[in-house]
């Protein structure tokens, strides 16, 4: 069921993405009539009951009916293949190509897309990433108003590969209504690149908030095995990520090995990738580091529930939700000195901060992590209060209400 008082939304998003799904779950808990408009033909978890899902094939927009499909590990010609991928979407000529052919795409397919929202009695667009998703809604020709959502880095890494993506994305901010972000940074830069001074924004968690049961105590299967094992647990959730260096926290590890810690270190997402497992072979770390596959949510949740730790080396971000879960559960935070993750973590009193590409910095914040229980203990409490302030599902759910009210409300003065 769904509010008829609410606006009814197009979420147009990729469904493979965890945050499409955060996001999704917010708006039919709050009482928005839901419609997908999906970038990619399958999805990461099961849809809410009652939602349709539409995607773009060719001029036409056809209606999808979608099982959930669980990412797992890759076999190593899989992450091979992945990885030529990713270095080749991540070159300048490849990041303009991708982004000039969903460009083409939307605009071969505008007239169904606008007859679609007519047909479904849609009130306003939202687009979740501007780069992609955000830079299509803004070419169909819709009248009705559109919200597009920054996270990551959208701004700071792909809008910068190319001139194609850049006029592309500040022509999506021109024509936008309001925008959601999850740091202020990209508020900021969005206004440089086009959106309007004017137009409403809302800063909140990328993936829609966390969800209160992150602030639970451990859990029983946690206790036990905190208490079979003692050993101090570290875990990097970032993966592989074009922007992830994780050469350097191997190299940091070895370092805080060296120097006689024992730790249980867990990396996520790197499993079977031969290029991780070639360098912890040459950093003897073979009985120190985990790699483990692509987790799905409640897994993470348990790793994280009996995480001391949690690292986060990235040349580029916004606000991680892997950064923000780990500390709800009450990890200790240590991650690149970026001005996003600044806006969360203050240096030395609820977390540590370093200087990406310096293994050595990183080590050293480890090894004082470690030593002082009392650090760890304060930023627990600090971290816990700011995040039920800043970072709960109920928080942005209330942020994106409040943002779609002013977005109709100056799109109604305007006409």
């Amino acid at each position: 069921m769904y509010d008829r008082r609410l606006p009814a939304v197009l979420l147009w998003a990729d469904l493979h993405s965890p945050h499409t799904h955060g996001w999704l779950k917010n708006l039919k808990e709050a009482g928005h009539r839901v419609v997908v408009m999906t970038s990619r033909q399958s999805t990461r978890e099961p849809l809410p009951s009652g939602v349709k899902v539409y995607r773009i094939q060719g001029r036409v927009v056809c209606e999808l009916s979608l099982d959930a499909s669980p990412v797992s590990g890759l076999p190593q010609t899989g992450a091979l293949l992945r990885r030529f991928l990713v270095n080749l979407a991540n070159t300048r000529l490849g990041h303009a190509v991708w982004a000039t052919v969903m460009a083409c795409r939307a605009r071969r397919a505008s007239k169904a897309v606008v007859a679609l929202a007519d047909r479904e009695c849609i009130d306003l667009v939202h687009a979740l990433r501007v780069t992609f998703e955000g830079v299509q809604a803004s070419l169909c020709g819709l009248e009705i108003p559109l919200v597009l959502s920054v996270w990551g880095n959208d701004f700071t890494l792909h809008t910068r590969k190319d001139p194609v993506s850049r006029w592309l994305v500040g022509r999506a901010l021109g024509r936008a209504d309001g925008l959601a972000a999850d740091c202020y940074r990209d508020i900021r830069i969005a206004r440089r690149l086009g959106l309007g001074e004017k137009q409403p924004t809302v800063v909140a968690p990328g993936g829609g908030g966390i969800g209160l049961e992150c602030f639970d105590e451990r859990t029983e299967l946690s206790s036990q095995i905190d208490e079979r094992d003692p050993t101090p647990v570290l875990v990097n959730p970032r993966g592989l990520r074009a922007y992830v260096d994780w050469k350097a926290f191997l190299v940091a590890i070895r370092f805080v090995k060296d120097l006689g810690y024992k730790i249980n270190v867990l990396m996520t997402g790197v499993d079977g990738d031969p290029f991780v497992m070639s360098e912890v072979r040459r950093l003897d770390l073979g009985e120190y580091v985990t790699l483990l596959p692509h987790l799905s949510q409640p897994e993470l949740h348990e790793l994280f529930s009996r995480c001391d730790i949690v690292v986060s080396p990235t040349y580029h971000d916004g606000t991680p939700n892997s950064l923000l879960e780990a500390m709800a559960h009450g990890a200790f935070p240590i991650a690149s000195r970026l001005e996003s993750i600044a806006e969360w973590i203050e240096h030395g009193v609820n977390g540590f901060l370093f200087e990406p590409v310096d293994p050595n910095l990183l080590a050293h914040a480890i090894v004082v992590a470690l030593r002082s229980q009392e650090l760890q203990v304060e930023a627990r409490r600090r971290n816990h209060d700011l995040l039920r302030r800043r970072a709960t599902r109920e928080f942005a759910r209330a942020e994106l209400s409040h943002l779609y009210e002013r977005v109709l409300a100056d799109v109604s003065c305007r006409r």
